[in-house]
């Protein structure tokens, strides 16, 4: 994101492909000049470096002696992206109060600043691009943002699916959590990146293709018109009460299409637990891999195939088995078949439930 004080009707090109302007959305953004196809590489850019990050205290030190480093212009173009954490914020105090033993009280005010400046618009891997970080969120993005593999800190932006000329270049900030329910999404957004979206996705409640359901992510199959006593399954394979029929859904906001019935209190208290911990793991991680593929399981039998929390976990299960392969291979051992293939099974799942948000 980047703020912005110059001319409204100003453009600058960036690359063969895109130019920055006023955004519509937020400050100034990224716009492409011309149509392309999808999975086109528009932009590739160095980072103004990227500190480790051990603890909070360290990274605003380390992000602290990098803009210090950089010269009077790159330090001017880091300035210059946007700055969205509120002025009450109490991150502020912390982030000053961990940079006042490194460095004099005169630049306390700038580096503070310039800290907060990275925390809007750093990605996963603590990078900060002068022009990638202008790029505005959206949770139906055309582009995505591709780090390359460590030490590197280069990083390029690739079309998602075919774009217009004169569309705004978006990306996601929420990694794997874009696939969560609208209230996930803004809470994560709110939390990390301190603002509420807007886009069209978070403002219409709606899949983008429109279907009925006041939110796609959140489905889980009517009990009233299926027999739910064994539990759902990762499949659907749910025994149905009118044999023959379609599943019918129905989400905490809406009523099932086929016999108006709404969701009871007790599966709405499951839903919400269920969500809450798929979120946990999609934004922290979880080192044990039988207690991902456990929560897998419960989510897929409490919530059905097509509920995002199911599928975040299932994209959990098969990066934690996929982890585990590429050790067992590295170190010359055997690979476990019924592994691989249910890692397959849990992509495949994910992927079913991609195309239904996104259809």
């Amino acid at each position: 994101m980047s703020s912005f004080t110059g001319d409204a009707s100003a453009s600058a090109p960036v690359s063969p492909h895109l130019t920055s302007k006023t955004s519509p959305s937020h400050g100034l953004g990224l716009f492409y000049t011309s149509s392309l196809p999808a999975s086109t590489v528009v932009l590739t850019e160095a980072s103004f470096d990227a500190p480790h990050r051990s603890s909070p205290e360290h990274w605003a030190v380390n992000h602290a002696r990098n803009f210090l480093s950089l010269s009077p212009s790159d330090q001017s173009k880091w300035m210059s992206l946007c700055q969205t954490v509120p002025s009450s914020h109490p991150l502020r105090a912390t982030v000053t109060a961990s940079l006042s033993p490194h460095f004099p009280a005169s630049q306390l005010p700038l580096l503070t600043g310039a800290v907060l400046t990275a925390l809007s618009n750093s990605f996963e891997n603590y990078t900060i691009h002068p022009e990638i970080s202008r790029i505005n969120h959206s949770c139906a993005p055309n582009s995505v943002y591709v780090p390359s593999p460590p030490p590197s800190t280069t990083g390029s932006v690739v079309t998602l699916r075919p774009v217009a000329e004169g569309e705004e270049c978006t990306i996601s900030y929420l990694g794997a959590l874009l696939f969560a329910d609208r209230d996930t999404r803004r809470r994560r957004l709110e939390k990390d990146k301190f603002f509420i979206c807007g886009c069209a996705r978070c403002s219409s409640g709606e899949r983008l293709s429109g279907s009925g359901y006041a939110s796609a992510e959140d489905r889980v199959p009517c009990k009233a018109c299926h027999d739910t006593e064994g539990g759902y399954y990762v499949d659907d394979d749910v025994v149905f009460a009118a044999p023959g029929k379609d599943i019918a859904y129905y989400t905490p906001t809406s009523k099932c299409p086929r016999c108006s019935s709404v969701m009871d209190a007790r599966t709405r208290a499951v839903a919400s637990k269920m969500s809450e911990r798929a979120a946990e793991v999609a934004a922290e991680g979880c080192e044990d891999v039988e207690v991902v593929c456990e929560l897998y399981e419960a989510g897929a039998r409490a919530l059905g195939a097509m509920h995002w929390a199911t599928n975040l976990l299932g994209m959990q299960v098969a990066a934690e088995i996929m982890q585990e392969v590429e050790a067992a291979m590295a170190a010359g051992g055997d690979v476990d078949d019924v592994d691989l293939a249910e890692a397959c099974s849990s992509l495949e799942h994910v992927y079913r439930f991609g195309e239904g948000v996104y259809e």
